[in-house]
Parts: structure tokens; C-alpha cells; sequence
């Protein structure tokens, strides 16, 4: 019993160093990772990590709803707001981000499977996995900068994202969404993750550097995209079923 037990842990070990080394030198740990592919750490990590990040952001998200109601409501009105709106919206962010990042796992690596048929799906997941942590790093960042500057100064969602990034070339992010969004997910992180995804897909997946690369910065820019146009979408849907 305590032989596979140790063995376990070894494996555990392991996985969790080229989590890890992917930060930093991801050729050698996609080679690693390369003699067997996993994707069960990285997932948890990832899932793990989104959830500090989840529970963190509920704090900041209750201050900027105070902040608003304070000043379209007078701040006498604050708390009786805040308790009954304020943690209902959070739990419908939480779930529809819980949703979403799965989601996005899943386009990310099937529009790379459509493109490389030959590559298996299992492969594909795998590289994108470990290059997320690149991700879940950010947000994790940008959280602990939005507390370090303090939570008090929180007063809408422009002041939700601290990473710098080209949103600061955008003067007026309220009414260029779009333009904030692209330009926002524009940053250090990301190219950081797009090389990173693309050394995967080239290590794990025997693409090409240049077309692992193709493909890399082709799926980050059109879920981007996506992101950014959601608001639109989400408002013609709710038009389209009479709910406007």
C-alpha cells in the first residue's frame, strides 16, 4: 500500500514541477510532459487558482457596487442596495465565468484540432492546459494589484483590470468597449501565453513552429474578439426573445 502510495506522490511531484518549469523554460517541460501527456494538474491548478482569484474579486466587486450606489443613490442607501443586488450579481458573474473558462478550453483546442486533424484532440488540450496557468497567473496578478492599490478606489469595471496592457491608449473605456477589450487583452501575459501555447503545440503536437505560432495567436484574438463583442450579442439575444 504505502509503495504506490509514494509513487503517487512522486508522479503528483512531478507533474506540479512541470506546472511550474512551464513558466519559465516551457520547451523543456512540454518534452517532459511530452513522454506522457497529462491534463488532470494543470486543470486543477488552473480550476484552483480561478477560485482564489473568484473569492477575491467578491470583496472588490461588493466595494464597487457601494462605490456606484453611493454616488447615483446618495450613500445612506448604500448598504440596503448593496446586501439585497450586489452578491446576486456576483453569484451570476462566478457561475457564468465557471461556464466560460471551460468553454473556452474547449473552442481554443477544437478550432486546433479542425486546423490539424491529424493532432489528437487529448494532445492539444494538454498543451493549451499548461500554457493557461500563463493565465490564471494573470488574473491572479491583477487581483492582488487591484488590493494593493486599494479597494476603496474601485468605482466601475474600468478600474477592474490593473495589468498594464494597450486599455490605457483608450480614452474612454465606458464608451469604446470594444477597442478597450482588444486592446486590454493586448499585455505581457498574453504574449507570454501565446508563446507558450505555441511551444506546446509544437513540442506535443509535432506542428511546425510557425503554424503552432499561427495558431496561437489565431485562437487568443478571435476569442478576444468574442469577448469584446459579447455585450452586442447579449443584447440582440435579449431583443430577438422580447426580453427588451
Amino acid at each position: 500500500m504505502i509503495y504506490p502510495l509514494g509513487r503517487y506522490f512522486r508522479m503528483l511531484k512531478d507533474e506540479l514541477d512541470n506546472c511550474v518549469s512551464v513558466l519559465a523554460t516551457p520547451s523543456d517541460a512540454y518534452s517532459k510532459i511530452r513522454i506522457s501527456s497529462r491534463w488532470a494538474v494543470p486543470l486543477s491548478l488552473n480550476s484552483l487558482m480561478y477560485l482564489i482569484v473568484s473569492l477575491l474579486m467578491m470583496g472588490i466587486f461588493r466595494q464597487m457596487m457601494s462605490n456606484i450606489y453611493a454616488a447615483r443613490f446618495g450613500a445612506d442607501s448604500v448598504n440596503t442596495l448593496v446586501s439585497g443586488i450586489s452578491m446576486a450579481s456576483f453569484a451570476l458573474i462566478l457561475v457564468f465565468q465557471a461556464v466560460a473558462i471551460p468553454v473556452r478550453w474547449i473552442v481554443v483546442s477544437s478550432v486546433v484540432r479542425i486546423a490539424s486533424r491529424e493532432v489528437p484532440f487529448r494532445s492539444i488540450l494538454s498543451s493549451l492546459l499548461y500554457a493557461e496557468i500563463v493565465l490564471s497567473l494573470m488574473s491572479l496578478t491583477n487581483v492582488l494589484l487591484i488590493y494593493a492599490r486599494g479597494i476603496e478606489k474601485v468605482s466601475g469595471p474600468s478600474d477592474l483590470d490593473l495589468v498594464p496592457g494597450l486599455q490605457f491608449i483608450v480614452s474612454d473605456a465606458a464608451n469604446e468597449r470594444i477597442r478597450y477589450v482588444l486592446a486590454q487583452n493586448v499585455n505581457l501575459f498574453s504574449v507570454w501565453y501565446v508563446v507558450t501555447f505555441a511551444i506546446g503545440l509544437t513540442r506535443l503536437c509535432d506542428i511546425p513552429r510557425s503554424r503552432s505560432l499561427a495558431l496561437s495567436c489565431l485562437t487568443w484574438t478571435g476569442w478576444s474578439f468574442l469577448v469584446a463583442l459579447w455585450p452586442q450579442i447579449q443584447s440582440g439575444l435579449s431583443s430577438a426573445i422580447g426580453l427588451q
